[in-house]
């Protein structure tokens, strides 16, 4: 029986659709690529980034602290960095901490060009090299690829690193660039990105803001903001986006059942929150679009994450409720009582009434004015009015037992109105009906009084 064979020495080799692999894999979209490029300056304490989007190439230069010839021949290594992540950088006095970890974002640019090279200068010398996927993709094995790297003495007296991109394989929108990079990137005084000659500032919102600053057990501090946003955002904006060291990780901030929050009817879509949770680098996925989601750090995250928006949302429902109450009651000033008064009057209907609100009937005119902002005299008795949430189910308007006309903002038709912004002609609207029902005995009076009401306050 022959003795079986055993050698040492023997490797393992990685073929080069690897690459292609890679890159498709995990860089589906090309505001990823910019990601990346804008990180590698970052990370190079880079105080600008300039990139110039053309239909025929595109260019990223940073004022960083270059690469000598070694470092940018260690610059194409694949899944290999010299970086450390959340490490503290220094350069001439400015400090950062590195965001970069895995080493494979370089091949991200394959997504979007055939072609590309990088210069870099530092210490007086300038180093080159070209990386052309075509040419590489011809091999059948990494190990075969020869890099050529050109140094040279230059006069320059500063740093940096420019990547310039050719043979571009798609049109890329430097507005959806501009747009995804204002989110992602840790924009501050001192780091400026221009896109075409733009400067990136930080996406504005306006709402009800709440600090974060928390240590979570098992995950870290977390740091940051809520934003309940004064209107509702898209749906697919709304949410809450986590950075780790700086950079927004998740693509999409809707990490949560955001349906199964408190409140989440009216305050979903309001939701913005932009957190710093550096303890769940550990649980970001390679290419950095989001988490792990069974790690143990990031499940524990999103548990507190949920208590905290359910009380935070609780609290903010009944501040939006009050304001809400008091913006809605304003029409009834500003819009509804005016209309209604002039109505009356203009009709010969009314007559003013002395007699102070109440819930007992009054003496006095049946259907008239009260000296009041809200209020009028229906059968001898005054009426308030008001705009309260009494259901979904509830009819538009109604008088309750208390004697008060009230316009139901939890109405569909109020809910939609609330859209279009046009709350006010609607509530007006309930309130001719409700006031021609009770001055009617039969659908034939209803309809002359709603008619004469209508047809006096259209012609305001």
């Amino acid at each position: 029986m022959d003795k079986a064979i055993k050698t040492k020495g023997e490797k393992l080799r990685v073929g080069t659709k690897i690459i292609r692999q890679l890159s498709t894999t995990f860089y589906g979209k090309a505001r990823m690529i910019f990601d990346e490029l804008v990180t590698n300056s970052h990370d190079a304490l880079a105080t600008k980034v300039n990139i110039e989007i053309a239909p025929e190439r595109i260019i990223v230069e940073d004022n960083g602290e270059g690469m000598t010839r070694d470092q940018l021949v260690r610059f194409f290594y694949i899944s290999h960095t010299d970086r450390i992540p959340g490490e503290m950088k220094t350069l001439r006095g400015r400090k950062r901490r590195i965001i970069a970890k895995f080493g494979i974002g370089k091949l991200s640019m394959y997504q979007i060009c055939k072609k590309f090279d990088i210069t870099s200068w530092r210490d007086g010398i300038e180093s080159h090299a070209i990386f052309d996927f075509d040419a590489i993709e011809k091999k059948d094995f990494i190990d075969e690829i020869e890099l050529e790297v050109d140094s040279s003495k230059t006069d320059r007296k500063d740093s940096g690193t420019r990547i310039v991109l050719t043979e571009l394989k798609s049109i890329i929108d430097p507005e959806q660039i501009i747009k995804g990079l204002s989110m992602t990137m840790p924009l501050k005084p001192d780091f400026e990105v221009r896109v075409n000659g733009i400067k990136l500032e930080p996406v504005p919102l306006v709402g009800h803001v709440r600090k974060v600053k928390k240590f979570v057990p098992d995950v870290g501090e977390v740091t940051g903001k809520i934003i309940y946003t004064r209107d509702p955002m898209p749906s697919h904006e709304a949410g809450v986006y986590i950075r780790v060291f700086g950079r927004i990780v998740n693509n999409d901030p809707r990490i949560l059942d955001f349906s199964s929050l408190s409140g989440a009817r009216s305050l979903s879509r309001r939701i913005f929150g932009d957190l710093e949770v550096d303890g769940l680098d550990e649980a970001v996925l390679s290419n950095r679009s989001s988490f792990i989601s069974d790690h143990p750090k990031y499940v524990n995250f999103l548990k507190w994450l949920e208590t905290t928006l359910n009380r935070f949302n609780r609290e903010e429902i009944e501040i939006f409720s009050a304001r809400k109450r008091a913006r809605d009651n304003e029409i009834i000033t500003r819009e509804i009582a005016p209309a209604l008064r002039e109505s009356l009057e203009v009709l010969g209907m009314a007559r003013k009434s002395r007699g102070l609100p109440g819930r007992k009937p009054q003496k006095g005119p049946k259907l008239g004015i009260v000296e009041s902002e809200k209020s009028f005299v229906l059968h001898g008795k005054p009426i308030h009015m008001r705009i309260d949430a009494i259901g979904e189910s509830s009819p538009e308007v109604l008088i309750d037992k208390k004697g008060d006309l009230v316009i139901n903002s939890d109405h569909p038709l109020y809910k939609l109105s609330e859209e279009f912004k046009c709350e006010d002609f609607h509530s007006l609207k309930a309130t001719l009906v409700a006031v021609a029902i009770e001055m009617s005995r039969s659908i034939e009076q209803f309809k002359r009084n709603y008619n004469k009401l209508a047809s006096t306050v259209a012609a305001r």
